[in-house]
């Protein structure tokens, strides 16, 4: 019996010390972007002797892009993930938590534990609704782009948005690339999408040729002087010439029988390259007081009541004259103007009218895009300079 107790006593000890050798020591590696969801989830086994650090030790099993600073060890990305717009603004970074407990020092700093779980987790210091702004802008860049610009046709506002993000150096689209429609000289309107065209492939000699008959051109109307001076700012940018601001100086002596918000906020980008002219001063001061007497909790009136359309033309001119739609003077109560705007969306579309089942993609989601697109450059870059004119035809950087 003693001899029995004996072999069981030492084949218990073996299996014991199986299971001992079994235990690896762990540690969980996971990722999630801005919205929480888990992109990256590995478990890695930490060696029992090892001369490598605990970030050295990660760095073997999911690749870490980072750099050593006076605060310790910068993640600027892991296994491929990297933050929302890296490399091009500081809106999105990489946070560390480490068991749940976010830490305050760089990861090469931080000890082994067993068991541990180290999570990057996407972060922004942007609010709600600026997060919101951006998820639609590139979702809206994922999904719409095709439906507005191909061989069949172009929508202006969506071409225009896509060059300015372009410019300031987003990581978008390709716009030579694309396929356009081809325009012929025989309008105005077709010369402007001719324009957008052109700039959009690079084609700066047909520019220039273009430009030298489009000079000679009479806009007939106050609509189509719109849209003729929206073309010179294409062509032209914002710099001074006299075919340009004779128009301009025309076209403002001129109110149309019916003024709304819309007309207000097509005439504020129209005559931006000319605001320092006392005369224009004046007219744009009467244009952003025709805003300012549309507003309301859901946006500005336009046709008849509040609807995205007149909001986002509305933002639109107003950055183009320096002014920044989420002032307190372009708010009510509830919300300013880009939080109004807000209300409107409709996964990456909007609706045109606040109670709309369906999205008006045809004419209110294109301006819509383009006045959060020209928003959010202004948030990105400009909130440091004083009154930047951000003309969404214009494509040139404001430093």
């Amino acid at each position: 019996m003693k001899k029995m107790g004996f072999v069981v006593l030492f084949l218990m000890g073996l299996l014991l010390l199986a299971g001992c050798q079994d235990q690896k020591q762990t540690l969980r590696i996971e990722v999630r972007d801005i919205s929480g969801e888990v992109m990256i989830d590995e478990e890695i086994t930490y060696p029992d002797t090892t001369e490598l650090s605990l970030i050295e030790v990660i760095d073997e099993h999911v690749d870490l892009d980072y750099e050593m600073s006076t605060f310790g060890a910068f993640i600027k990305g892991v296994d491929g993930f990297y933050p929302t717009e890296f490399g091009i603004t500081y809106n999105y970074w990489l946070s560390i938590y480490v068991n749940d407990q976010m830490i305050e020092t760089g990861l090469d700093q931080v000890t082994y534990e067993e068991d541990m779980v180290i999570s990057f987790r996407e972060s922004s210091m942007l609010s709600d609704v600026d997060q919101e702004i951006d998820q639609f802008i590139y979702g809206f860049l994922d999904e719409k782009v095709n439906t507005y610009i191909n061989q069949d046709g172009m929508d202006h506002y969506v071409l225009a948005a896509l060059n300015q993000l372009s410019i300031y150096g987003y990581n978008t689209i390709d716009l030579t690339e694309l396929d356009y429609p081809d325009y012929d000289d025989q309008t105005v309107a077709n010369r402007f999408k001719k324009a957008l065209v052109s700039f959009s492939k690079d084609l700066d000699n047909e520019l220039e040729t273009d430009f030298t008959t489009f000079v000679e051109l009479t806009p007939d109307g106050l609509y189509e002087t719109i849209t003729y001076l929206n073309a010179f700012d294409v062509f032209y940018t914002n710099e001074n010439h006299d075919k340009r601001n004779e128009i301009i100086q025309d076209f403002i002596l001129e109110i149309p029988e019916y003024m709304d918000a819309d007309f207000a906020g097509m005439a504020l980008s129209a005559v931006s390259s000319l605001q320092e002219n006392q005369a224009v001063e004046t007219y744009i001061q009467q244009m952003i007081d025709v805003i300012k007497d549309n507003m309301t909790s859901t946006g500005v009136i336009g046709w008849g009541g509040a609807n995205a359309a007149s909001t986002a033309v509305s933002i639109i001119g107003l950055l183009a004259v320096g002014e920044n739609p989420r002032d307190e003077i372009y708010s009510t109560l509830e919300s300013d103007l880009v939080e109004s705007l807000m209300l409107y969306v409709n996964e990456f579309a909007f609706n045109h009218l606040i109670d709309d089942e369906n999205p008006d993609l045809a004419f209110t989601t294109p301006q819509g895009f383009a006045a959060l697109v020209m928003y959010k450059i202004y948030r990105d870059h400009m909130t440091t300079i004083s009154d930047p004119t951000l003309n969404l035809w214009v494509f040139e950087v404001i430093n």
